[in-house]
Parts: C-alpha cells; structure tokens; sequence
C-alpha cells in the first residue's frame, strides 16, 4: 500500500463512523428544512432593495433613501455588505440563489458548532444537540 492510500485509509476510518454519519444527517436535514423556507415579508426586499441601490450607485447611502417619516435625515447603514451579497445572489438566480445562499449559511454555522464539539468524541448527543439548538434557533431564521 502506498504511503498515500494508507493515510486516506486512515482519514476514512477517522471520518467515516457512525458518530460522522449522525453529524452528516443532522446537517443534511438541516440544509434541507431552511432551503425549503419561504422568504417572510419581513424586511427582506428593502434590503435586497438597498444592496442594489449600493451596486448601482457605487456607495453606501448616508440618509434614509425610503422612509417618508424621516426620509433625508441622517443614517447609517450598517448591514450593507450583506445587502450587497443578497442583491448579487439574486442577480446571479432569483430567489432560489437567495434561498440556498440562505441554507448554505445556516447550516455552515451550525457545521462549526458540531466541529466544536467534536462528533469523535461526543457523537449523537452532540448531533441531538446541535439539532434542539437549531430548532430553539429557528425562529430567528429570517432571511436579510
């Protein structure tokens, strides 16, 4: 056996067990639950909105460009650079591009507390963690 496929043997033995396989179907659930959301009405399309007025005009608007109780006043906008990632995914696919955007993120962020806790070592409760703490954090899911 070469020097390369035993430390693949190695890597797989490492990876490939059934506490991975819990951390793998945890987050394929996962990507599947929060790709398959709707986008709320929320504020959603402002800032889609926004990112687009930020693309097409090369800055960062500095007074409240939509608002008629306090239209020209004195603003900042703080989540611009997710405006603009927003408005350039929907460029490049329409909302679907925005929803899978959406779940990549989610569960990317989830995929690192299941690394921090490390599935070699603390397996399915770990996985079933991750899960009740997705679920309590499901409500905050918006997409923006």
């Amino acid at each position: 056996m070469t020097l390369a496929a035993a430390g693949a043997a190695r890597w797989a033995r490492g990876w490939l067990t059934i506490d991975a396989a819990w951390a793998a179907v945890v987050l394929a659930g996962l990507f599947i639950v929060v790709e398959q959301r709707q986008i709320r009405p929320n504020d959603f399309w402002w800032h889609l909105r926004l990112g687009q007025l930020i693309v097409e005009t090369g800055s960062i608007p500095s007074v409240e460009p939509f608002s008629f109780a306090v239209a020209g006043q004195e603003w900042l906008n703080q989540p611009w650079l997710a405006q603009v990632v927003l408005f350039a995914a929907f460029e490049a696919g329409g909302a679907t591009a925005i929803l899978v955007l959406h779940a990549v993120t989610i569960t990317g962020g989830y995929a690192l507390i299941l690394l921090a806790v490390r599935p070699r070592d603390y397996g399915q409760a770990g996985a079933i963690a991750v899960l009740v703490g997705a679920a309590a954090g499901s409500m905050n899911w918006a997409v923006r």
